[in-house]
């Protein structure tokens, strides 16, 4: 009960605001909003065969291959729902049109709204796990045109691995209209994490899985808890005049951390028996200043429309870490729960490694109607990384590139239309995971390349079917046999994609889609270790399905229902394990009502409702599971 009134009382006086009766938080639904089947985030729900963690294989997150409302933002340590509206993943042919897409995708962030005055929605929520949360948002207009949406949020947090953590967070979207032409946007988000335990990472001493593992128990010590923040705050602005347009935006975005912990499992030959390790990192932080400023004119010509973009963006990051000190706990079963004391840590010094990166970029688009569109763009980067060790001399490199990307669609009658594109990358490869011996190092930037092509076909019953072909190639990084996380070759994802949106009778949604590739690896010459032909964690075929039915005896009544499928995949380098295929599926309840003509919602989800029990590969070798059948409910309401 303490900590239903810790979630409660910090809301308050948000929820004292004088209010109007309209909808902020309880219309939130993915299924209903997503324009494809390749990723949507809505407030707390997100559909799609692709997230910001998976893009036709690859990781857009990692490459850095973020956006606020179109504009440049190196994510580091993420941006909390207090702020952030939502998301969508631009692939395939919602990526036509942009002036400098990305190989890996973009994840196109949208802030909060406050176009709603006096507006206040509160929103909690529970799980089966035994979390309980806490979010309150609102929207108050000033006088001059300015406005404001602000949101706070409370959480302790039950993980399906039988740990926990507490979490706040607020977030604020001050907006200013100085006219039709002008506009200006902040914003700024902070969430603190706190006593996070580490998740167990398992390592089986042999070519076979970890098939016994008792999930949403956590098998300890109970010192492993990370303390960190993660914040970002930043301005955006627009202004038109005639043709021409400028926007631009500049944004700070940091991860910082305590002292923190890797929970090591080393299983033996039987399956059973375990030695466990624990890694400790001294404290680090990674931070970056980045943004983007773009020079936009267009014209016409009869039907034709012309748009010039010119493109200046950047980045600064600065991140630093140390070498991590490994703790032998003894051997225990595989199910067990082992405590023990925390040791006197002493780390040595720690490494500075800095990012520089410019990018200049100009785009040139051409909508002809009943022809098609068409658009061209080169940008030029310059990156620059240094790394300062301890004891060594420091690294420098620098990389120069021409980075040039088209993209055409073409219209064969009112409802069908062809689309392609091909684009170059210079994009992250992100850090090393906390149990490679170079844990937590930056790794260089890859050079990518990506074509795509397919066919969009409206059809009726507001059906929409995308089908296309892409090609994918980038550098393949994991670890090789001296447990060293860096590139072992190329890995190159040639597949298919199928999107289908539909509503074939009044109140019936259906959002499906299928990735049908077939990721393959060139090892490189230098890499002497067994390299196999399958890459790790990459299945052939995936799938998802989603459909939202409104009762029609029951007004008010929402049914939702998903299936999710992955077929086998790699799980070490050498191929010589495997992951099966598995199925999960689950469904749930969304009940809209009013009270006193305010709008309320009972959300109620059940996920993995058939136990499915699937192991995760995290690097070669190296493995984490799914969450167990579990059930989440929230109820929201707007005042």
């Amino acid at each position: 009960m303490s900590n239903l009134f810790k979630i409660v009382l910090p809301a308050m006086a948000l929820l004292a605001i004088p209010t109007a009766v309209l909808a902020q938080r309880t219309d939130e639904n993915a299924v209903t909003a997503a324009e494809d089947a390749f990723g949507t985030t809505v407030g707390r729900e997100s559909i799609g065969i692709y997230n910001d963690g998976n893009v036709r294989g690859f990781s857009p997150s990692t490459a850095g291959n973020f956006r606020i409302e179109g504009l440049y933002f190196d994510n580091q340590g993420g941006v909390t729902s207090t702020v952030n509206d939502g998301q969508t993943i631009h692939v395939g042919p919602s990526a036509q049109g942009f002036a400098f897409p990305a190989p890996t995708g973009v994840v196109d962030l949208s802030l909060r709204s406050s176009d709603q005055n006096g507006i206040t929605s509160p929103l909690f929520s529970t799980s089966s796990f035994g979390g309980l949360g806490l979010e309150v948002d609102t929207q108050t207009a000033f006088p001059n045109g300015l406005s404001a949406a602000l949101g706070v949020g409370y959480f302790e947090d039950v993980y399906g691995d039988g740990g926990s953590s507490t979490r706040w967070s607020i977030g604020v979207v001050p907006q200013w209209r100085l006219s039709e032409k002008i506009e200006l946007k902040a914003f700024y988000s902070h969430e603190q994490t706190l006593d996070d335990t580490s998740q167990a990472i398992y390592i089986p001493q042999g070519n076979f899985l970890p098939n016994n593992i008792v999930r949403a128990r956590y098998p300890g010590p109970n010192f492993l808890l990370n303390d960190y923040y993660n914040q970002a705050f930043g301005v955006l602005g627009r202004v038109r005049t005639g043709a021409w347009t400028f926007k631009g935006g500049i944004f700070r975005s940091m991860s910082i951390g305590d002292v923190g912990y890797s929970s090591i499992i080393r299983v033996a030959s039987n399956g059973q028996s375990t030695q466990r390790f624990v890694d400790a990192f001294p404290p680090n932080a990674y931070a970056s200043w980045s943004g983007e400023f773009r020079t936009l004119r267009e014209f016409s010509e009869g039907q034709r429309k012309h748009l010039i973009t010119f493109s200046i963006r950047g980045r600064s990051k600065t991140d630093r870490y140390g070498d991590g000190i490994e703790t032998d706990l003894g051997s225990a079963d595989l199910n067990a729960t082992v405590q023990a004391q925390r040791p006197n840590y002493v780390f040595g010094p720690t490494t500075d490694d800095m990012t520089d990166q410019l990018t200049g970029g100009l785009a040139y688009n051409l909508n002809w109607e009943r022809v098609g569109e068409i658009t061209i763009g080169m940008q030029r980067t310059h990156y620059n990384k240094r790394v300062e060790f301890p004891d060594l001399a420091s690294v420098r490199g620098v990389t120069m590139a021409w980075l040039p990307s088209v993209s055409a669609a073409v219209p064969l009658g009112r409802n069908f239309a062809l689309y392609g594109s091909y684009v170059r990358g210079l994009e992250d490869a992100g850090t090393a995971p906390g149990f490679a011996s170079n844990a937590n190092s930056v790794l260089p930037a890859n050079r990518t390349t990506q074509f795509d092509m397919g066919v969009k076909v409206k059809l009726p019953s507001k059906t929409t079917l995308i089908f296309g072909y892409y090609d994918v190639e980038k550098p393949y990084i994991d670890l090789n046999t001296s447990n060293l996380y860096s590139f072992l070759g190329k890995q190159r994802h040639p597949g298919f994609e199928l999107s289908v949106t539909s509503t074939p009778i009044k109140g019936v949604t259906i959002v499906g889609g299928g990735v049908f590739s077939r990721p393959r690896v060139s090892a490189t010459s230098a890499i002497a270790e067994p390299i196999g032909a399958r890459p790790i964690g990459q299945p052939d075929t995936q799938a998802q399905l989603n459909v939202n039915y409104d009762l029609p005896f029951a007004p008010g009544v929402t049914l939702d229902a998903y299936i999710d499928y992955q077929s086998l995949s790699a799980a070490t380098v050498d191929n010589r394990v495997t992951i099966p295929s598995s199925t999960s599926f689950g469904g749930g309840l969304r009940y809209n009502f009013e009270i006193e003509d305010k709008s309320f919602t009972l959300r109620v989800s059940v996920y993995n409702l058939g136990n499915t029990y699937r192991l995760i590969p995290i690097g070669s070798g190296v493995y984490t599971y799914n969450n167990p059948m579990n059930a989440t409910i929230y109820l929201a309401a707007d005042f």
